[in-house]
């Protein structure tokens, strides 16, 4: 009993900033509810709040009382008294939530600032020093990390339907609670903070929630990239520095390894299952949205940069393989480099971020003509694009290792910043987020036997094959990573899959280089006879000498099980064992030869001991190329907000 309440202290005593905050931000809401609503509305919901609390923590004889209290009092409410009520409440949690995620980065830096003691639960630096400790030597850790792939797939899904202009206020609020937090305020800087965060608060109290039109698919796009905009953006060079440093600290040496292993992927806009207003044309318009918010990013990014790199050669000799590039940029672009001769006169590394900028810029001003043109339902025309526009993330990575490259052969600044500006192209390519296609496997089965002349398309086969000649088409302007997976709901047989890999290859959505289709297919395992009959479905695609040869080019097959109608049929728990049995007896693909990220199952399920990590009921599997099924880490979805926290109330001190 000591030591539980030792602990519980410690608990306390760590959350202490958090309950704070919490204090701070009810009561500032609480003041809030009085001056616009008056004094009735913040009476009434202290009523709630505090028979709430007696009927979860009060003294066990009084629990029943406040319960039927409070049935009495809520179910005395009328709609019109009950709905600011509920709209309190809901903004009190979307504040705690708040404080409770910026808590979580103040704990992560807490460990974080030094390096004794035992590094945070969960962390990389944790997981690492657990491997070691369980055997995994520095080379088998460091191979790993290589082949290290994780997906981030973004949805939109009903329950986070928050609108774009919530989110935004909500963050600054955030950045408030940050700043307060790391800086030491002057009194007066402290009474602006309070204010800053009180208008925040208000303007929520009078802002709709949610719109008063369902939300377009744009709309929903908008969204998304919020997230990945003031999210993830700026998180992903962090990512490889990050593992660099565990490594180093768990093992004593360098990793040797600059590479973001994160990708980011989304459903919105070319989910035509679970929306029924993503057509062709709405899926065509996304990739394009995708695309031009990414280009935008990395238009900044560069100026940003090239506003940075002002070394002169006089001080920083430049070397040739940069002079050479800027004299064939130069030839490629003449206007730009008149425009650009004086002033960018005896600084290569700025005057080749200007060239670099010409070209991401014409290429963004392709995108949104294209965009407009196929809005207004008129053809595109490639004559008018610039010969100089950027065709590849490749070429833009060329120039970006060329740049990083002679920085450190000069001995100049800027390596580093430019490196990280690389790993993003290389992470997420032009565009933002790369888009996945969803569509019901009953419309590839009808667009296959209309494809071979066995009756008519139905109205979703045409929509399929329609969209598939648009993903065609995006991947051979803007590269196969505009959108390069085609997921199959409601996937029954072997014969789904076929089926949509002869619809992919009729759309000609086909890699000229490698011969083959360019297209992932992904079945989804939902029902249960369909979960049951998994492990021989994928045993007679393997058997396919035809969908070998594609998985040959493809170099992965992912499967998806799971999801909410097998739970339907057969409840959550059922459904949970026979998915995690079935994945078992998934037959490995070229089990002659070994994975590169565990040579068996037995392997892998070493380094989630070694880690502390329990096997997790995760949707997405896959057969790699090299061998063998392993544990996919990648495409998982992460939720990007965390519900609950502390109980605590508008107005007053928490006990």
């Amino acid at each position: 009993m000591r030591a539980r309440s030792n602990y519980a202290s410690s608990r306390r005593e760590v959350d202490r900033p958090l309950r704070r905050d919490v204090r701070w931000l009810g009561r500032l809401l609480g003041e809030v509810l009085i001056e616009l609503e008056g004094k009735e509305l913040f009476t009434l919901e202290e009523r709630v709040r505090k028979l709430a609390i007696s009927r979860r923590r009060g003294p066990r004889e009084q629990r029943g009382a406040s319960e039927r209290a409070l049935v009495e009092l809520l179910g005395g409410l009328s709609s019109k008294e009950a709905e600011p009520v509920i709209r309190a409440f809901s903004l009190y949690f979307r504040l705690v939530n708040v404080a409770e995620q910026h808590h979580r980065i103040r704990r992560a830096r807490s460990h974080a600032s030094t390096d004794l003691g035992p590094p945070q639960r969960g962390s990389l630096a944790a997981i690492l020093l657990a491997a070691k400790e369980a055997g995994i030597s520095a080379s088998q850790a460091r191979e790993a990390i290589r082949a290290l792939e994780i997906t981030i797939t973004l949805t939109a899904h009903p329950s986070e339907a928050t609108r774009r202009t919530v989110l935004e206020k909500l963050y600054r609020i955030a950045h408030i609670l940050e700043h307060y937090d790391r800086c030491k305020l002057t009194a007066p800087e402290r009474d602006d903070a309070a204010r800053d965060i009180r208008e925040e608060i208000a303007a929520l109290w009078q802002t709709d929630e949610v719109r008063r039109e369902r939300p377009k698919v744009g709309d929903e796009v908008k969204n998304v990239v919020w997230y990945i905009e003031e999210v993830l953006w700026d998180l992903l060079p962090s990512i490889a520095r990050q593992l660099a440093r565990a490594f180093q600290r768990a093992y004593g040496e360098p990793l040797d390894s600059y590479r973001v292993p994160l990708r980011i992927h989304s459903w919105v806009g070319g989910d035509m299952d679970g929306n029924p207003f993503v057509t062709p044309d709405v899926l065509d318009d996304a990739i394009r949205a995708y695309r031009a918010r990414g280009l935008r990013r990395l238009l900044a990014a560069i100026r940003d940069l090239g506003a940075a790199l002002s070394q002169s050669s006089r001080y920083a000799v430049p070397a040739l393989e940069l002079l050479a590039s800027l004299e064939r940029d130069r030839t490629a672009m003449a206007d730009v480099a008149r425009e650009e001769l004086s002033r960018t006169e005896g600084e290569p590394w700025r005057r080749k971020l200007r060239f670099i900028e010409a070209r991401l810029s014409a290429l963004l001003a392709t995108v949104e003509r294209q965009r407009e043109l196929a809005r207004r339902g008129l053809p595109l025309d490639a004559q008018t694009e610039p010969p100089y526009q950027y065709r590849a993330p490749a070429d833009l990575e060329a120039d970006l290792s060329l740049v990083a490259e002679s920085l450190r052969k000069a001995g100049a600044a800027g390596e580093r910043r430019t490196r990280a500006l690389l790993e993003r192209v290389r992470a997420l390519g032009f565009s933002i987020a790369e888009l996945e296609m969803r569509v019901p496997a009953a419309d590839v089965r009808s667009a296959a036997r209309f494809i071979g002349g066995e009756g008519a398309a139905s109205e979703g086969a045409t929509r399929l094959l329609s969209a598939l000649e648009r993903v065609a088409g995006a991947q051979k302007s803007g590269g196969e990573s505009a959108c390069r997976t085609l997921i199959l709901s409601m996937a029954e047989s072997a014969e789904d899959i076929r089926a949509a890999l002869a619809c992919a290859r009729h759309a000609r959505v086909l890699d000229e280089r490698k011969g083959g289709v360019s297209l992932d297919i992904v079945p989804l395992f939902e029902t249960f006879a369909a979960l049951d009959s998994s492990p021989r479905i994928l045993r007679d695609l393997l058997a396919d000498a035809a969908y070998r040869e594609h998985l040959a080019h493809r170099g992965v097959q992912e499967i998806m099980v799971g999801y909410s109608d097998s739970g339907k049929e057969v409840a959550f728990w059922p459904r949970a064992r026979l998915c995690g049995a079935r994945k078992k007896r998934f037959p490995p693909w070229r089990p002659k030869r070994r994975s590169r990220f565990a040579s068996s199952m037995a392997e892998a399920k070493r380094w989630r001991a070694a880690a502390g990590l329990r096997r997790r009921r995760s949707s997405r599997y896959r057969a790699a190329a090299l061998g063998g099924v392993t544990k996919r880490p990648s495409r998982a979805k992460r939720s990007i907000t965390s519900m609950g926290g502390p109980s605590s109330h508008f107005g007053r001190s928490s006990s």
